[in-house]
């Protein structure tokens, strides 16, 4: 099943999400299940996992004391912070939308010989996979990457007989 790591790269390069969205979304959600009917006709048995990435945002506080990006133009060594709110948070419940968890709870561990398997990363377990810009960029060019890091890996584990 070697087309099996391009879908994964596939799936991974449109899993990016912004800043104020859920990894595991109505979104992803529904991506999530289509990819599944896909790999019940092909017969694939094995774990799907699906890890979440935080981006590194130049974030400022808002009038309510809220992390939230920086304005656009903002040069990147005025940002309050470079993060995101969730950090030092591995926990998926912070992660899923109710609608998402619910889908997990109720789909059975390993329904039609797929498991399915979802991991929240904080900000140092999580891996960059696109490069900041250079000194001097903008608060914009600098979250535009952060949200492109900020995204969620398919992987894909097949089942080992034997």
């Amino acid at each position: 099943m070697a087309h099996l790591s391009g879908l994964a790269w596939s799936l991974t390069e449109a899993a990016s999400h912004p800043f104020d969205r859920p990894a595991f979304d109505g979104l992803r959600l529904e991506q999530l299940q289509t990819l599944l009917e896909h790999l019940e006709e092909i017969d694939y048995r094995g774990t799907v996992r699906l890890t979440s990435h935080l981006g590194e945002f130049c974030l400022t506080a808002d009038r309510f004391g809220e992390m939230m990006p920086a304005d656009p133009a903002t040069p990147v060594e005025a940002c309050g912070t470079i993060g995101h709110p969730l950090d030092g948070s591995s926990f998926l419940g912070e992660r899923q939308t109710p609608e998402f968890e619910a889908f997990m709870d109720m789909r059975p561990e390993n329904a039609n010989g797929v498991r399915i398997e979802l991991v929240a990363n904080d900000r140092f377990s999580s891996t960059r996979r696109y490069p900041f810009p250079e000194e001097g960029a903008s608060a914009g060019d600098w979250n535009e990457v952060a949200a492109r890091n900020n995204r969620v890996e398919y992987e894909f584990l097949p089942a080992t007989d034997g």
